[in-house]
C-alpha cells in the first residue's frame, strides 16, 4: 500500500497559507503549482524529519533488525531480570505473524521467544514495557555477557497530537513560502509577500520548538 500523509493534509497547508485565486479561497489540485500530490510528498518529507528529530513516530513503522550485545547489559550479580532498552518507544505487542523478531543467543543457537513455546509476562520468560520500549528477560535470557539479542519490532504512536500536526503544517508552509510558488496570498495582502521570509522563519522556529518538546531519549537507570 502506498504511503499517504498522516500528520496533516494538503488542505491544512492551503488553509495555513490562505491560498486564494481571484479573491476566493482555494486548495491545491492537479492544476496548481505545486500540485496537490507534490504538497503531499513534502508533507511526508516533513513527517520523516519530525520522526528523526524527535526519535519517535506518530504512525506505525517497522524497525530494521537490531542487535544488542548482552555485554552492555550484563551484570554477574544481577539475579533477576536483564533489561534491554530498544532504540524506539511505543512498541506494538510482539507478534511473529506480523513479522516481529525476538531472539536471544544461547551458545551456538538462537532461541526464538516468539515460537509459541515461550511465555510473555512478569515472572515468565520475558516481559515488555511497550510504552517505553524496554524488554525484561527473566527465565529465558542470553546466557553469557557477549551473547547477542536480535530484535525487529513495530512501533509508533497511533494518535497524532495537535502540536505535531501544527509542526508539520508549519514546516511545509514555510518551505512553500520561501520557494518560487507565487500563487500564495494571505489576507494581509502584499505586505505579507514582502515579509514572507520572516514569516517562514517564524513558522519554522515554532515547529522546531514543538519538536524540542517531543524529543525522546532513554537513560538507563544505574544498576540495570
Amino acid at each position: 500500500m502506498a504511503r499517504t500523509p498522516v500528520y496533516c493534509t494538503s488542505q491544512d497547508v492551503a488553509n495555513k497559507l490562505r491560498l486564494s485565486s481571484g479573491g476566493v479561497r482555494t486548495t491545491f489540485s492537479t492544476l496548481t503549482d505545486p500540485t496537490d500530490l507534490e504538497v503531499q510528498e513534502r508533507i511526508m518529507e516533513a513527517e520523516d524529519m519530525i520522526n528523526i528529530t524527535c526519535n519517535d513516530a506518530w504512525f506505525l513503522l517497522t524497525s530494521p533488525v537490531e542487535y544488542y550485545e548482552a555485554d552492555d547489559l550484563w551484570m554477574d550479580w544481577q539475579p533477576y531480570e536483564l533489561l534491554c532498552p530498544l532504540k524506539q518507544a511505543h512498541v506494538q505487542t510482539f507478534s511473529k505473524s506480523s513479522g516481529d523478531i525476538l531472539q536471544v543467543r544461547q551458545g551456538n543457537i538462537w532461541v526464538d521467544l516468539l515460537d509459541g513455546t515461550h511465555t510473555e509476562g512478569i515472572g515468565q520468560d520475558y516481559w515488555v514495557e511497550y510504552d517505553h520500549g524496554i524488554i525484561h528477560f527473566f527465565r529465558t535470557r542470553p546466557n553469557a555477557p557477549l551473547s547477542p539479542i536480535m530484535v525487529q519490532y513495530r512501533y509508533g504512536n497511533l494518535t497524532v497530537p495537535y502540536d505535531i500536526k501544527k509542526a508539520a503544517i508549519n514546516i511545509v508552509s514555510a518551505d512553500l513560502l520561501e520557494s518560487d510558488f507565487q500563487a500564495v496570498l494571505m489576507s494581509n495582502g502584499e505586505g505579507f509577500v514582502t515579509d514572507r521570509y520572516k514569516t517562514a522563519e517564524k513558522w519554522r522556529d515554532e515547529a522546531n520548538n514543538i519538536m524540542s518538546q517531543h524529543w525522546r531519549v532513554f537513560v538507563r537507570p544505574l544498576g540495570t
